[in-house]
């Protein structure tokens, strides 16, 4: 016979939506299985466990808890009745018990109502509720709903979590609930705590099976984007323009536009998922791949005969290391990954892989400026002002796509970040965020089509390597030009000419490419269009100022100062002389 020994019973943890001012009972034969025996209460502790001690005769006892009365004990996982626990005494008479409540019969009870159905909803359905509480189960017969008065339908279910994730669906995914517009509505999200009546309300607009397919403007847009990309490919790789150096790197920067918009735009009307789910990782790949690449290319563009070593892989190991933590993803079955994401148990792994590819983006922007800041875009010797001109709008408009892409990705991830550790629901916004940004993507392939029509050179000019001389050699020939190069731009005035280029300043000069450029680039510390320009704008000054010119637009003036364009005009004025054209004038009517 068992003497009297010490009972140390701890409640490590105790249901979500457990009333912070009730009090805790253990009850068990030791007392005659009275619920409200104030003899019996838990101690509440700072951690938020509960611990009582008190002394029993006996080798056994059964026990349970309660809140005060029968109506209010414990139960199992769902809600539903728990057997009596049991607790053996060691030798010594003593026992301790580390137990966690899982739910309370009382509490666990919501009822999911669905007011409303489509009009086409087959009347013959039946509507099943899927979520966070039965492993999304798309038609598990214990969460089907039954048709109650007014033609409504509801279920009681006990949810285990205090935030209620779910959709409705009639047996299957492929008719699962939708917007009116056909497309997928993200998983619902409800804080029980905001709920006290414990009666959820929904309404189903549309199903995905059952809708008419309205204009997507995203789908048109990945899909004309992908056609564009692969067209462009086969042309870059044709004869005439495979050997442009900078095309390589075009190249593999073209293919992972295009699989990457492919991915998505399967992943969206083919409906996949459930067929082939690891299919959704393919399109990640491309936010540590794109910056690399766009730097590579964009520096060949620069400098076509720049050398690119083994140094370059260095480049991509953020991206093979991205693969090292898909591996795991990749080895599981698909049924086990189709449960993992459904469940949403990837989304804080991609918050941190976002961020990380935000600062890793916006490092290689800041190297790609850096770039483009020191060094000139290299071009042919018989390239005009408009085709410069072109180089730097093209190379510009690269790096701002990427910087939308960034800020998008930022903004959104904020967004998504807030959502997901707090209870406010922000899968609306993520998925317009995210929608914009394969947007801005794809507009790539409709900004180098742009460029490929009008700025071809871009793309299949061959430069001419350009020969070294030794350094003192240079210095002579240079100071020889610098001072033939002033006296043919003051009397012969070949700036006059919108279309000079280089080769035919050099003809004109009777020497090479290369020494003239380098005596200007050397002699002036600008390059051939700046220096060009610069006796432009002094034309269009002297011009201006000449009574002939009176009744002449500023336009007109320009153009018989050897610009081409307003466009170019302007910039190159603002550029040399730190003013607007309309500024310059204001201020020489101010010092008269």
């Amino acid at each position: 016979m068992f003497a009297y020994g010490q009972i140390e019973i701890v409640v490590e943890k105790v249901p979500f939506n457990t009333p912070k001012h009730d009090t805790i009972f253990i009850v068990g034969s030791f007392n005659n299985w009275n619920p409200l025996d104030h003899s019996y209460f838990l101690t509440p502790r700072a951690d938020g466990s509960y611990y009582i001690k008190f002394n029993l005769e006996g080798s056994q006892i059964e026990y349970k808890f309660t809140r005060g009365s029968w109506s209010n004990v414990e139960g199992g996982n769902d809600g539903s009745p728990l057997a009596n626990r049991i607790l053996n005494k060691d030798k010594d008479g003593k026992a301790i018990d580390m137990v966690k409540i899982k739910s309370w019969e009382d509490l666990e009870t919501y009822l999911i109502v669905l007011s409303s159905i489509p009009e086409n909803t087959p009347k013959d359905a039946s509507i099943y509720i899927s979520g966070n509480f039965n492993n999304w189960l798309p038609a598990d017969p214990r969460y089907k709903l039954g048709l109650i008065e007014n033609g409504q339908f509801a279920i009681s279910i006990h949810p285990q979590k205090d935030t209620l994730m779910y959709k409705f669906t009639r047996g299957n995914w492929e008719s699962v609930e939708s917007y009116s517009n056909g497309r997928a509505v993200p998983d619902r999200r409800v804080l029980l705590s905001q709920h006290p009546n414990r009666v959820i309300e929904n309404k189903i607009e549309n199903w995905k099976d059952l809708s008419i397919r309205y204009f997507d403007f995203f789908g048109l847009m990945l899909t004309v984007s992908i056609f564009l990309g692969f067209m462009i490919l086969i042309i870059i790789n044709s004869e005439t323009t495979a050997q442009f150096r900078p095309n390589i790197f075009f190249s593999l920067f073209l293919l992972i536009l295009i699989l990457a918009l492919s991915s998505k735009l399967l992943m969206r009307f083919g409906d996949l998922f459930s067929i082939m789910p690891k299919l959704i990782l393919a399109q990640d790949f491309f936010i540590l791949l794109l910056a690399p690449v766009l730097y590579l290319y964009i520096r060949k563009l620069i400098r076509p005969f720049s050398h690119v070593g083994i140094w370059t892989l260095w480049l991509f190991v953020p991206a093979f290391v991205q693969f090292l933590f898909y591996v795991p993803y990749l080895a599981q079955s698909d049924v086990e990954f189709s449960i993992l994401v459904v469940n949403r148990k990837m989304d804080q792994f991609y918050i941190y892989l976002s961020l990380a590819a935000v600062f890793y983006n916006l490092a290689y922007l800041a190297s790609i400026i850096k770039l483009i800041n020191t060094r000139n875009i290299g071009l042919s010797d018989n390239q005009s002002y408009e085709d410069y001109e072109g180089s730097i709008s093209y190379v510009n408009g690269l790096v701002v796509l990427l910087l939308i892409m960034i800020i998008i990705a930022s903004v959104t991830l904020i967004v998504t970040a807030f959502g997901f550790f707090t209870p406010v629901n922000t899968t609306w916004f993520t998925l317009i965020g995210t929608d914009i940004l394969w947007v801005v993507f794809s507009s790539y392939a409709l900004l180098i089509v742009y460029f490929m029509i009008g700025y071809p050179h871009l793309f299949k000019q061959e430069w001419q390597k350009n020969h070294t001389k030794s350094q003192s050699t240079q210095k002579i020939v240079s100071k020889e030009l610098k001072n033939e190069l002033v006296e043919l731009m003051k009397v012969s005035k070949p700036y006059l000419s919108p279309k000079l280029t280089l080769s035919e300043l050099a003809e004109l000069l009777k020497t090479s490419t290369h020494d003239l450029s380098y005596a200007i680039n050397e002699g002036y510390g600008m390059n051939f269009f700046d220096f060009v320009n610069i006796y432009r704008i002094e034309e269009f000054k002297s011009k201006v100022s000449d009574p002939v010119y009176k009744n002449h637009t500023f336009l007109a003036i320009a153009f018989e100062s050897g610009f081409s364009s307003k466009t170019t005009f302007n910039r190159a004025f603002k550029k040399t002389t730190g003013l607007t054209p309309r500024e310059y004038q204001n201020q020489q009517e101010n010092t008269i």
